[in-house]
């Protein structure tokens, strides 16, 4: 069923005709990848060329998320920018494509066939596919914003199975693909996928073995041997080293 148009006096006027207070929303993330299309740079450019062909639309703030998923709404300046909607800041929404605002099929759906339409929100995809709320609402309900929607959120899906797909076959290989080599190991500087003996906590990690598993003690003893163990605590011997820490 078309939607139509809610009212909630979320307008501006000046000399009787509309104002549009606008919020320029841009966002990226590791799973844009290094298509350089979605930097924030090319993105704010994409949308300042559309802005300028329409003076009935003022730019009131700008809200960007750089590094930040678009499968979920949990999002700093997204939050703002829903928070200035809330308090009639704005009016507009402006994004370069639909994946910006959102790759949750079903989040992106309810932004934009009920929390903008209900706040009299008028949203704005400069492609991918265009859209204007305002001058064209039929096609916010659209088949092909729905396919577009979906699409978004299945190459998150996708991309989630590729690079778990790639670390298995790692792992099958006997590749470490661990950021930090386990206590009593090193990384081999020359392939970071190997492990090597560490000299100075193999013997902590081995004698610990040899006093809990081969002796029979129980690790909350009055044992001295493994408190001399835990005196060389990883996280202490790894910031000697240099290394940071998780």
């Amino acid at each position: 069923m078309k939607r139509g148009r809610k009212s909630s006096n979320n307008t501006f006027t000046e000399n009787g005709k509309k104002i549009w207070k606008c919020g320029k929303y841009k966002r990226l993330s590791k799973e844009d990848g290094h298509d350089v299309s979605y930097s924030i740079e090319n993105q704010d450019a994409i949308l300042d060329y559309y802005l300028a062909n329409h003076p009935e639309i003022q730019v009131v703030d700008n809200y960007q998320d750089d590094g930040r998923t678009g499968t979920d709404s949990d999002r700093e300046d997204f939050q703002r920018l829903l928070a200035d909607i809330y308090a009639k800041k704005i009016n507009c929404v402006i994004v370069k494509d639909l994946s910006r605002l959102s790759r949750n099929d079903y989040e992106c759906g309810h932004y934009l066939e009920y929390v903008f339409v209900s706040l009299d929100v008028r949203f704005i995809s400069v492609e991918l596919p265009a859209l204007d709320s305002y001058l064209r609402p039929e096609e916010i309900s659209s088949i092909a914003t729905k396919m577009q929607s979906y699409m978004n959120d299945q190459h998150c899906y996708q991309t989630s199975i590729k690079i778990r797909s790639v670390l298995d076959m790692k792992r099958s290989m006997g590749q470490f693909i661990g950021a930090f080599a386990p206590y009593g190991y090193l990384k081999d500087p020359e392939d970071y996928h190997k492990l090597g003996i560490n000299p100075e906590t193999a013997p902590h990690h081995a004698g610990h073995f040899s006093v809990v598993c081969v002796r029979g003690y129980e690790q909350k003893c009055d044992c001295p041997e493994i408190d001399c163990v835990r005196d060389s605590k990883p996280d202490s011997l790894q910031a000697a080293n240099g290394d940071e820490l998780p």
